[in-house]
């Protein structure tokens, strides 16, 4: 019976150990053989980004659709202010992908997706409008 941690995967020569996979060198060098994840961007774009308005993330990484409550001085509203990019892979994109989870003092959400190139062009997170301001 095979062994979990030793699984043959069809391109290579010989078994895997997924206890390699951790290995952030080995785990680097799989992840580079994937596709990447293209992601809308706006307001959060990387530099090779800005231009195109697309930026790209390794294998894990997730696209995001972020949105905050902020003045519009034209206007004299408070309005949602949205911002789309890339999180590359790892423990800190989780927890930002669950960052609407907790209240903000300014009203602040986000919606991760890494379904499909672009998914985060559809997302529209929102954020709970605060209804008691506290003067500091």
């Amino acid at each position: 019976m095979p062994n979990a941690n030793n699984i043959r995967h069809a391109n290579t020569h010989g078994p895997i150990d997924l206890s390699d996979l951790v290995n952030s060198n080995r785990a680097k060098r799989v992840r580079a053989l994937l596709p990447k994840l293209r992601c809308y961007c706006f307001n959060h774009c990387p530099r090779e980004g800005e231009q195109e308005g697309v930026c790209e993330v390794e294998n894990g990484g997730r696209c995001f659709t972020a949105v905050e409550e902020t003045f519009n001085t034209d206007t004299g509203l408070l309005e949602p202010e949205y911002g789309y990019g890339c999180l590359s892979p790892g423990d800190s994109t989780f927890l930002q992908c669950k960052g609407d989870l907790v209240d903000h003092y300014i009203p602040t959400s986000i919606a991760c997706c890494d379904h499909e190139n672009l998914c985060n062009q559809r997302l529209r997170p929102t954020y709970k409008v605060r209804t008691n301001w506290i003067s500091l």
